[in-house]
């Protein structure tokens, strides 16, 4: 992370994390345990789809970019994930898929919506309820960090960053 003026360049998330080890750890923590757990009925790449797509609801550049290759293992372009953002019919994706993202969508553009009836949908296609708990974990961490991200203002993709600590700045004590 380099200082530019009086505020850090940062280029990837994973400096903020490790330079503020107390909240960040946790959060990262969690997110490893959503993203890769074995309990899950999603597997890791519809879970990392879901990723993406709410990356992109919340206009976040640099987590869709962090993604771009998942979608290409889905057969996606970055302009499928605008379309199905905006049209989901539209696009060629699996229907069982289809009310994951819809519950991803309502989750992050309604946030205290009543999900009972798009629960309903994951579970029409063939899903058990677990797919419900993991799509609403994974797409609140992803809201969690997009907003992070925006937050702390745009990411870089500076070259060999100088890590966080050696650049004299330090989380307040």
């Amino acid at each position: 992370m380099r200082k530019t003026s009086r505020h850090p360049q940062i280029s990837r998330l994973s400096e903020i994390f490790a330079a503020f080890p107390d909240p960040f750890l946790r959060v990262s923590t969690l997110g490893q345990r959503v993203m890769r757990s074995p309990e899950s009925p999603l597997s890791e790449a519809e879970r990392a789809l879901v990723s993406v797509y709410v990356a992109r609801l919340n206009a976040c550049a640099t987590c869709s970019a962090h993604y771009s290759g998942i979608l290409r293992s889905f057969g996606l372009s970055s302009d499928d994930l605008d379309e199905l953002a905006a049209e989901p019919h539209s696009v060629n994706l699996a229907p069982r898929l289809r009310p994951i993202l819809a519950l991803a969508k309502s989750l992050t553009k309604e946030p205290g919506i009543d999900i009972a009836p798009l629960a309903d949908g994951v579970l029409a296609v063939g899903w058990d309820y677990r797919a419900v708990v993991f799509t609403v974990a994974v797409t609140r961490y992803v809201n969690m960090v997009t907003r992070l991200t925006a937050g702390l203002g745009p990411i870089t993709t500076a070259p060999a960053p100088t890590p966080f600590r050696a650049t004299g700045l330090q989380p307040s004590a």
